[in-house]
Formats: structure tokens, sequence, C-alpha cells
């Protein structure tokens, strides 16, 4: 008679409980600590190399005074006003580079149009205006142009028109609106 002998399989032990640390909400805690103040590094930073482009605004100083009998400390800061394009602070210039004539027919030009400032205006760094021109008004040749206009940059225009005068073409602005 054989014996018959069963084993039972081992099982491997159970795994520690892990107690519960605090690490990681320490290190989650310093990492939004460091991101917040290197946000704030970054928009001082940014604050004042946008304001060195060389634009000249008007500052408008702003004081804070305490009621009688309080003491507060006196603050100033200073918020920049900006000028808005129109046609009182803009001029259209137009610029021939060719100009082939044809006796009574009239003349071909190549010109370049772009726009100048009139005065010392300053305009917001960031804000986009377009400017429509006519060219030429009121002829059969008229030729209407957009011209974007951001902070102090403006498109330059290179076109063709052809006349039946032979005098250079005249720009009228129309109108300028915020994009």
């Amino acid at each position: 008679m054989h014996r018959l002998t069963l084993f039972s399989p081992q099982l491997p032990p159970p795994p520690p409980v892990k107690k519960p640390t605090s690490k990681p909400i320490v290190i989650a805690l310093a990492a939004v600590g460091g991101l917040c103040t290197l946000g704030i590094v970054l928009s001082v930073i940014g604050a004042a190399i946008g304001s060195s482009d060389g634009a000249t605004a008007a500052v408008k100083p702003q004081t804070t005074v305490a009621a009688p009998g309080n003491t507060v400390a006196r603050t100033t800061t200073q918020t920049p006003t900006y000028d808005v394009p129109s046609v009182t602070n803009l001029s259209p210039e137009v610029t021939i580079t060719e100009k082939k004539c044809y006796g009574s027919a009239g003349c071909n030009f190549e010109y370049e149009l772009r726009l100048t400032t009139t005065g010392s205006p300053t305009f917001a760094p960031g804000k986009r205006y377009r400017v429509t021109v006519a060219l030429d008004e009121g002829t059969s040749w008229e030729r209407i142009h957009s011209i974007t206009l951001s902070g102090t940059k403006a498109d330059v225009i290179t076109s063709l028109v052809s006349s039946r005068s032979t005098s250079d073409p005249v720009p009228v602005i129309k109108s300028v609106t915020p994009l």
C-alpha cells in the first residue's frame, strides 16, 4: 500500500503595509511654491522688458491718502496712457518706385504705401488696428488698401496702378478700426 502525501503550496507572505507619510504632500507644496515664485519673477522681468521698448507713454500718478488721524504710507502707481490711432494722428504716405507714362493714355505707377504719424502719439504696444486708405478716391482707377497697425509698426503695401493722369496718386485715410 502506498501512502499519498498531499502537499499544500506555501503562499508568499503578504506585502508589508506602508504607513502613510507626509513626504509627497511636502514635495507637492514645495513644487507649487516654486512655480508661484517663478511666475512672479517672470512677470516682473516681463514688465521690465515690456516697458523698455522705447515708447514714451504719459504717466498718470495715483496716490493713496490717509483719513485724518490715521497714518498711512503714501503709495504711487503709474498707469500708462496711450493714444488711439485716428485720422488726426496718422498720415498715409505714397512713394512712387516706378512711373511709366504713355502720352495722353496716362501712366502706370508702381508705389509703396505706408503710414506715418503726425505729432508724436504713443500707441499701445499690444493693440492692433486696421487702417483703410483710398488711393485716388473718386476716380475710375481708385484703389482701397487695408493696412494693419500694431503698436508702432505697420504694414507697407506695394502695388501698381494705371491712371489716365500723369499726377502722382493721392492717398486718403478713410477709417481706423480696432481688430
